[in-house]
């Protein structure tokens, strides 16, 4: 699953998940949005913070994944 719908299925804001990273709201968001990547270890984190839900792999590699 893409992380925006994760976001909109679970109604958390960009905001909100961020924090949950320990991240603040401009970076996640330029990651949300495919303007830069992040690390293996916040894909990890994102993967874990979704229970699955959303993938490391598809953090990482987003145009394999189009929304």
């Amino acid at each position: 699953m893409i992380l925006r719908d994760y976001l909109y299925k679970k109604k958390l804001t960009s905001t909100d998940f961020a924090k949950k990273l320990g991240m603040n709201r401009s970076y996640f968001s330029r990651i949300l949005c495919g303007r830069c990547r992040t690390t293996p270890t916040v894909a990890l984190q994102i993967e874990i913070l979704t229970e699955g839900s959303v993938s490391t792999d598809e953090v990482l590699f987003p145009e394999k994944y189009p929304s």
